[in-house]
This record gives structure tokens, C-alpha cells and sequence, in this order.
């Protein structure tokens, strides 16, 4: 302010020299928050990049609350935890609820699946197996198990065929060690519908046989449809049933 604010920069604002056009802020944070000090015992300085020019007038925005174990992100960790109760519930975390320690403030829950699912033995029926990603979930048999041989459980094992990729979609299709490298997976997709369509210079990716149509071949621009039989009198039928007869 004063005679300060008349003088000229060298170009436009942005070449404004720091030292000869500005002074500290007393409303403001500060860096360091050197305008309103946190008390360590409940507050933590907000790590945020703008906080030096937040105003000091609304503490939070310079020294947020420390966050509770009972605000600690137990039950979204995937090991099926919940949050504890009673006096560690008002233990305070270093910062935020993500700054929570996991084992000061978060427990075993026995509603849930678990680890492994801990809480509900799948390997007691001999046909199930623990179902990932379900740690979190209400427990039941449906929840956290899943048939040894779906999909799912066999994806480790799966190389699909040639021109497929594994379908999510089957993960609960029971499958064999013959057919899983093809009913659990589906064709990759094509280029034919890309959105938005290639545009200026470009075109679609695609096997060119001639400059003249005409003399293309199915050996040129065909191959084998991983949806169909193969080497059978059922070879335009879809896989599965149609393919197979009884042995004689």
C-alpha cells in the first residue's frame, strides 16, 4: 500500500517482484501457519497448499481437529474390521481419519467375511472356496464363498483362447479344467464401433490382403470365432452343449 502500490513491474503482474511489491498478510494463515499456531494436543496444521492464504478468522482453516478412532476408515480397509468402541473411541489419530493406526483403533469384525474369510469357513463344504474381495461383506455362505470351479476361483489357471479375454460377467459359471479357457471368456472387442471414429489422417487398424477387394480371402480377413464349435458337423453352433454328443 502507500507509495509501494504506484511502482511499475517489469512486464504484466506476474513479474512482480515478491520482495519490492508485497508484505505479509496478519488475516491469513501464513506459512508454517505462522499466523495462527495449532494446538498439538487436539489440532494439526492443514497440510493443504493453499493454507498460507487461507483466513486465520475460521481456525479450521489453518488447524483442522484431529480425527477420533471412531472416525478411523476401518471398515473400508478389505480386511473385515470395524471400528472399536468405548474409551479407544476417543483416542485421537495423528491427523486425519486416514492417519488412524489400525490396530489402536480398529478390531475384528465377526459379521463379516474376514481375511480369507476368517469369519466364515467356505473350506468346510468341499466345493466352496473363499470368494476375494468380499472381507468387508456381511457374512453368509452366499457373501463369502464361491464353487471351486466358477470362473472366478479358476481365473489364475484361465488363458483364454486365441482373440479372448477373460468376462468378469462368468465369474460364477462353473467351468472345467476342457472348457474354462473359453466359457469364461468372451472376444475382444473390435475397433468397428470406436466412438468418437478416427478422424483427419487416420483409420482403422485392420489387415489389408490387396488394394482391390475382390481378390481378399477368407484366409486373408477370417479366423476362428472363440464363441463357436470347431472341427465338428456343429461348427456354426454356439459353444456348449451343441458341440457334444454322448460317447458310444
Amino acid at each position: 500500500i502507500g507509495t509501494d502500490a504506484a511502482l511499475l513491474c517489469p512486464t504484466d503482474p506476474a513479474s512482480c517482484d515478491e520482495t519490492t511489491c508485497c508484505t505479509p498478510d496478519d488475516t491469513k494463515c501464513g506459512l508454517s501457519n505462522v499466523n495462527q499456531p495449532c494446538d498439538a494436543a487436539t489440532e494439526y496444521a492443514n497440510p493443504a497448499a493453499n493454507t498460507p492464504d487461507a483466513l486465520k478468522s475460521t481456525k479450521t482453516n489453518c488447524c483442522p481437529k484431529r480425527a477420533k478412532c471412531s472416525e478411523a476408515l476401518c471398515s473400508s480397509k478389505k480386511k473385515g474390521l470395524k471400528n472399536k468402541i468405548g474409551t479407544d473411541a476417543a483416542l485421537l489419530c495423528p491427523t486425519d481419519p486416514a492417519s488412524c493406526d489400525e490396530n489402536t483403533c480398529c478390531e475384528p469384525d465377526d459379521n463379516k467375511c474376514g481375511v480369507n474369510g476368517v469369519k466364515q469357513n467356505c473350506q468346510a463344504t468341499a466345493t466352496l472356496t473363499f470368494k476375494p474381495g468380499t472381507e468387508d461383506t456381511t457374512k453368509s455362505s452366499a457373501a463369502c464363498c464361491m464353487n471351486v470351479n466358477s470362473c472366478l476361483a479358476l481365473k489364475s489357471s484361465i488363458t483364454c483362447v486365441t482373440g479372448g479375454v477373460y468376462d468378469p460377467s462368468q465369474d460364477t459359471l462353473v467351468a472345467t479344467d476342457d472348457n474354462k479357457n473359453y466359457v469364461c471368456c468372451v472376444p475382444k472387442a473390435t475397433c468397428d464401433a470406436i466412438a468418437p471414429a478416427c478422424a483427419g489422417t487416420t483409420t482403422l487398424k485392420e489387415n489389408r490382403c490387396s488394394a482391390d477387394v475382390n481378390k481378399c480371402t477368407q484366409a486373408h480377413c477370417c479366423k476362428d470365432d472363440i464363441r463357436t464349435c470347431k472341427n465338428s458337423v456343429t461348427e456354426d453352433a454356439p459353444k456348449g452343449p451343441a458341440c457334444c454328443m454322448e460317447k458310444m
